[in-house]
């Protein structure tokens, strides 16, 4: 079995660590592992889920140590050689990460971005959450995650609780081993979103209505911002 390596470039890495990482490829990602495609990764002592860049891939070395991809987010490479290339250069003259390079140079309607959900620990019921020792925040939040048996965003699980972003009460559960945390790429809404807007087949451009002129350059206006038009 071939041992293919990826080198990576990180989001979200201090600058004065960033550098590429070295992760293995496992043999069910091996075919779809191109240099220019997007990953998830898991970085620092956590773990937590990362976008991440494959700029070359390397054959054999000692695998041991190293982390595996997660998964890999593009069918096709995204950048090709020569802004893998540009990106390199960009970490060397400005002040920005690797993956910072990279992103800036995808095409608009692909950026992604992570999103972190929690769901119950499969092993555990109702009565798992009343008998442990938990605060009754956490006690509430596991018996309403135990109960729906979904995965659930974070920033809603939290709106659901009456929390506030901030709170950490989720990360406390799943460091106890209560919840389970999935971290997911989705594509931002609105990108490759295109504003449009048309006269009427009975507009008469000669003759335009005083409030029908006004509300004609807000619809125009809107179009562009992409704001609301009210009447």
């Amino acid at each position: 079995m071939r041992t293919v390596v990826a080198q990576v470039a990180v989001a979200e890495t201090a600058y004065h660590f960033d550098k590429p990482y070295d992760y293995l490829v496992p043999e069910a990602l091996a075919d779809g592992a191109r240099p220019g495609c997007r990953v998830l990764v898991p970085f620092g002592r956590g773990n937590r889920k990362r976008q991440g860049m494959i700029l070359s891939l390397l054959s054999g070395g000692d695998t041991e140590k190293l982390k595996p991809v997660a998964e890999i987010l593009d069918k096709q490479p995204v950048l090709g050689g020569e802004m893998l290339k540009l990106g390199l250069w960009l970490k060397e003259h400005t002040f920005c990460t690797l993956f910072d390079a990279y992103k800036a140079m995808l095409p608009a309607g692909i950026n992604l971005r992570i999103v972190v959900s929690y769901r119950a620990a499969e092993h555990l019921d109702g009565q798992a959450a009343e008998a442990a020792e938990l605060t009754e925040d956490e006690k509430r939040l596991l018996g309403w995650l135990i109960k729906s048996r979904a995965a659930v965003e974070r920033g809603r699980l939290m709106e659901i609780m009456g929390q506030s972003e901030e709170n950490d009460l989720p990360e406390r559960l799943y460091k106890k081993g209560y919840l389970e945390r999935l971290d997911d790429a989705v594509r931002r809404v609105g990108d490759a979103a295109m504003q449009m807007a048309r006269l009427s087949e009975d507009y008469d451009p000669e003759q335009p209505e005083p409030k029908s002129e006004v509300l004609l350059t807000r619809v125009f206006i809107a179009a562009i911002s992409g704001s609301v038009v009210s009447s």
